[in-house]
């Protein structure tokens, strides 16, 4: 796919942990003009928080380092969840300031895809795109709780079943969307080409992972809802002569549940890292981990992008997900919390033993994220010649 204009309404923001939409669209930049929108940001936070700065109020288009896209942050309208008819007028001032954003652009060229199921209105406003495209990453009603769960529920079903295409990221999701829309494919997560281990061995030891003597059990992601922290307490008390190394941002929301399992004096948190440094510490833990709790949000997603990350990186894995079958002799599911230390032990034996770290990593070799955006292209070129694009 070329020479086309696309507008990605993502659920997760440009500079946050880099997911599958950031790597998606900086693949398709290279030969198509890329606008990724950030979500609505409140005209208050450019003036208590320095993250939003108030020098970028005026300027909120910005060209990341080394991409060829546009990042854009739209204003949210101040109290919108507040009053009733604020919140009635923030989806029309939201869809007005990406039409600012988009300009006098031609609708034949333009491709609307579309992460974030709250914003299915946008499908109205720009009706006569050339094409329309879902990405179900995650089981997003479950993120919330009734009744907002309910609504957001209804949002999706109206957007899965209105765009031109659906591209979903696990089995279970698939399943769901196909159900209401026969256009949906599934397309799983990919994996950067700098994960991928190197046959003269991992990348050197990153300065704050020297001073941790193995073996080294490593997690790199958000620390957030996602994790099972009775269960991380669990193991990390059975395992006393073994180091757990976190790297990754901690949600606010769980800043109470991680502090308790800091008390534990062979967790490490290692901090945020920038995404271009990541391989590193995976490519030198001895083993990796997800201890996610299993719940509907988790259940529906059977390969999270960290799996492929942590194998084309060549290591062994333990997680209480099933996941993808293709992936099976690296990856060790605990059904049971009694399992999880268990597995951690034969994971290090094996990975001691008979670990192969190429080995590993080619069950991912084709899981690049240029095949997946190849595949990607060739679904919506697909459905642009059905509709006479």
């Amino acid at each position: 796919m070329e020479n086309k204009v696309v507008l990605c309404d993502s659920n997760i923001a440009w500079h946050h942990n880099r997911y599958s939409k950031h790597h998606i669209m900086s693949r398709l930049a290279k030969k198509n003009k890329v606008i990724f929108v950030n979500p609505q940001v409140e005209l208050f936070e450019y003036f208590k928080s320095n993250k939003y700065k108030l020098s970028k109020l005026l300027n909120r288009i910005e060209r990341p380092k080394d991409e060829s896209l546009d990042v854009f942050t739209p204003l949210a309208v101040p109290f919108r969840n507040k009053f009733d008819f604020v919140h009635k007028i923030d989806p029309w001032y939201f869809r007005r300031q990406l039409k600012q954003v988009l300009g006098n652009v031609d609708l034949r060229k333009l491709i609307l895809f579309l992460g974030n199921p709250w914003n299915v209105s946008l499908l109205d406003y720009f009706k006569d795109c050339a094409c329309t495209v879902y990405h179900c990453s995650d089981n997003f009603p479950a993120f919330f709780e009734a009744p907002f769960a309910e609504k957001v529920a209804k949002r999706e079903e109206e957007m899965i079943s209105r765009v031109d295409l659906v591209i979903a990221v696990s089995e279970p999701l698939m399943e769901k969307c196909f159900a209401l829309n026969s256009n949906s494919y599934l397309l799983k997560h990919g994996v950067d080409e700098h994960f991928y281990i190197q046959r003269d061995g991992p990348l050197p030891v990153p300065d704050d992972l020297k001073e941790l003597p193995s073996p080294i059990i490593g997690f790199v992601g958000s620390i957030d809802m996602t994790i099972d922290y009775t269960l991380t307490a669990q193991v990390l008390a059975e395992n006393g002569d073994k180091n757990f190394a976190f790297v990754g941002p901690v949600d606010r929301r769980n800043e109470r549940d991680f502090e308790a399992l800091r008390r534990n004096k062979n967790l490490y948190y290692l901090g945020k890292k920038f995404w271009k440094d990541l391989p590193a510490y995976i490519q030198n833990f001895d083993l990796c981990i997800i201890p996610w709790a299993i719940n509907d949000f988790t259940k529906r997603s059977r390969c999270p992008l960290k799996v492929v990350e942590y194998l084309a990186s060549g290591k062994f894995v333990v997680s209480t997900l099933a996941i993808d079958e293709a992936l099976g002799p690296a990856v060790m599911q605990a059904n049971r919390k009694r399992e999880f230390s268990n597995l951690i032990n034969e994971g290090l034996q094996k990975s001691k033993l008979t670990g192969k770290p190429l080995e590993i990593s080619s069950l991912v070799k084709d899981w690049s994220w240029d095949n997946r955006v190849e595949e990607l292209s060739r679904l919506i070129g697909r459905r642009l010649r059905e509709r006479g694009f």
